[in-house]
C-alpha cells in the first residue's frame, strides 16, 4: 500500500554506484519501486520490508526479472536531490526462465490485491510460506533454493502423517480440483517431493544435476507461486489455512 511503480528517476541513472554490475543494472532499468521514507536511517527494517513485500506480490502475480537495491535521498525545497545514501540489500535471483519476461497491466493489478493481503501477515502457515519464498528467491545455490521452496509448500500443505502422499494430493486438488489434470500434477509433485527428501537427507543426486536441477527447482518455484496466489486471493482458503482447522479443510478437498 505504500510502494509505487514509477519511471526510474533520471538522477538515479546518472549516479556512479558501487560496482559496474550495479551501474549497468540501474541505468538499464525503466521503472523503479518507490516508497516514501521519512525516517532517519536507511537501515530501518520497515523500509526494506515495504519494498520486499511489493516485489514478492509482483512475483506471486507472475514471476519476472525483478531485483532491487535501496537508494535513500534527501531533497531541498526546489526538489533537486542534494544528498544520496546508497544502501544495498540482498536482492532476489530470478530464474533464467524469466530473463526476458515483462510486467503486464493484469499482473500489476493482481499484485495490488496480493500485497494488500500479505502486508498484514506476521505469523501462521501462509506467513511462513511467504517468508520461505523470500529467502528462496535470494539463493543462487539450487539445492538451498529448492529446499526453501519446499519449506513454504509444506507450511501450506503438510499433514501430521503420510506426508509425501497427502501433501501431493492436497496441493493437486487445491490447484486443479478433482480433475484428470490433477492426477498428472499429483505425480509431478510427488516426484519433486521425493527429490526434496534426497536433498534434505544428503543422498546422492547424480540424476538431478545439470539442466534437470534447474527444471525441478523451477517446478517447485511455480508450485509455490500458484499455491500462494490461490490461497492469498481466495478469502475462504486464506482464512482456513491460517486457522486451527487447516488440516480438516485440506483433507475435505481430497474426499
Amino acid at each position: 500500500p505504500h510502494v509505487f511503480l514509477e519511471t526510474c528517476p533520471t538522477w538515479l541513472k546518472k549516479e556512479d554506484w558501487s560496482s559496474d554490475s550495479t551501474n549497468t543494472y540501474v541505468r538499464e532499468s525503466t521503472y523503479a519501486l518507490v516508497t516514501r521514507y521519512t525516517g532517519t536511517s536507511p537501515q530501518d527494517k520497515t523500509l526494506n520490508d515495504q519494498v520486499a513485500r511489493a516485489a514478492l506480490a509482483l512475483w506471486i502475480a507472475g514471476p519476472v526479472n525483478i531485483q532491487w537495491r535501496l537508494t535513500v535521498h534527501a531533497k531541498v525545497d526546489n526538489g533537486t536531490p542534494t544528498r544520496h545514501i546508497w544502501s544495498t540489500r540482498q536482492s532476489v535471483v530470478p530464474h533464467k526462465a524469466y530473463y526476458k519476461s515483462s510486467l503486464t497491466d493484469g499482473m500489476l493489478e493482481m499484485s495490488k490485491a496480493i500485497a494488500a493481503k500479505i502486508v498484514g501477515l506476521t505469523e501462521g502457515p501462509v506467513w511462513i510460506a511467504v517468508k520461505s519464498l523470500f529467502m528462496a528467491l535470494q539463493q543462487d545455490w539450487w539445492e538451498g533454493r529448492f529446499l526453501l521452496f519446499w519449506v513454504g509448500l509444506e507450511a501450506l500443505f503438510s499433514p501430521d502423517a503420510e506426508v509425501s502422499f497427502r501433501v501431493s494430493l492436497r496441493m493437486a486438488r487445491l490447484l486443479k480440483g478433482n480433475t484428470r489434470k490433477a492426477k498428472l500434477v499429483f505425480r509431478s509433485i510427488k516426484t519433486s517431493y521425493n527429490i526434496r527428501s534426497k536433498v534434505a537427507h544428503g543422498q546422492p543426486l547424480k540424476k538431478v544435476e545439470g539442466n534437470y536441477s534447474g527444471r525441478i527447482s523451477l517446478h517447485s518455484e511455480l508450485l509455490l507461486r500458484d499455491s500462494l496466489r490461490k490461497v492469498v486471493l481466495t478469502p475462504e482458503i486464506l482464512a482456513a489455512c491460517q486457522s486451527k482447522n487447516r488440516n480438516e479443510y485440506l483433507d475435505a478437498l481430497c474426499v
